[in-house]
């Protein structure tokens, strides 16, 4: 309520306090049910202020909080994605992944456009933080987006956080599947197959190939842990993801 967030926002800007006590009410602010203009102001305030973990905090604190606006067609939304649209664009290159960070918290698949141009970065660290940040926002629309950038991708981590991405979706469609399925194949990765083969099998019963392709990489594959988890997976057939 509004009292509670006043008492946190008096923390995390009294520079007497302790900085790890300002961090954890910035946390703290950010995932309030209902944040206040006010709120999302002290918030966009410190992370203003300068670098830093407080100002990471605090940018990573105001997507969660702009996120739990009862509506996004309200003005402070607005604004809240207007000023973070602004930052994705004048950060420098250590802040680009906070403020993918905080996009990604909001779940708002505006932002999509935005993040997508990141999976070329010069950086694999941002490239990374990009795949994250369009799990995060952009539901399956962006499983194209997603899969197609793996085959290009020459660092096995980003390769990874596309294959986490693609994971975390409900229903990648059937077009993603196979990509992903030829990715799985071509993939030396070992932990990026796994998080593939994952992938398939939790869709052997809405995709018919997905047995298949899992069957087919069962015969080749040498991984200790994958093998136990294609033979496992075949094994109990359609049903439980894991």
């Amino acid at each position: 309520d509004g009292p509670c967030q006043t008492a946190l926002a008096s923390v995390s800007t009294d520079p007497r306090c302790d900085p790890a006590l300002r961090r954890r009410a910035l946390l703290a602010l950010g995932n309030v049910p209902q944040p206040t203009a006010a709120s999302l102001h002290v918030l966009w305030s410190a992370f203003c202020r300068g670098g830093g973990d407080e100002s990471r905090t605090a940018l990573l604190a105001f997507g969660r909080a702009a996120g739990q606006l009862p509506s996004r067609a309200n003005g402070s939304y607005e604004a809240a994605r207007d000023q973070l649209g602004r930052a994705l664009k004048l950060a420098a290159p250590d802040a680009i992944i906070s403020v993918l960070q905080a996009m990604a918290s909001t779940g708002d698949p505006s932002f999509v456009p935005a993040i997508e141009p990141l999976l070329v970065a010069r950086s694999p660290a941002v490239r990374a933080a990009a795949a994250r940040a369009l799990a995060g926002t952009g539901g399956a629309s962006v499983a194209t987006t997603l899969v197609t950038a793996m085959p290009s991708e020459p660092d096995a981590e980003v390769r990874r956080e596309l294959a986490r991405g693609l994971l975390a979706l409900d229903q990648p469609g059937q077009r993603t599947l196979a990509e992903a399925a030829a990715a799985m194949f071509h993939e030396h990765d070992a932990p990026t197959r796994l998080l593939l083969a994952r992938l398939l099998g939790n869709h052997l019963d809405t995709d018919a190939s997905a047995r298949a392709a899992l069957a087919q990489l069962l015969q080749h594959e040498r991984d200790e842990r994958i093998c136990c988890y294609l033979a496992a997976r075949l094994e109990r057939g359609p049903g439980a993801s894991y």
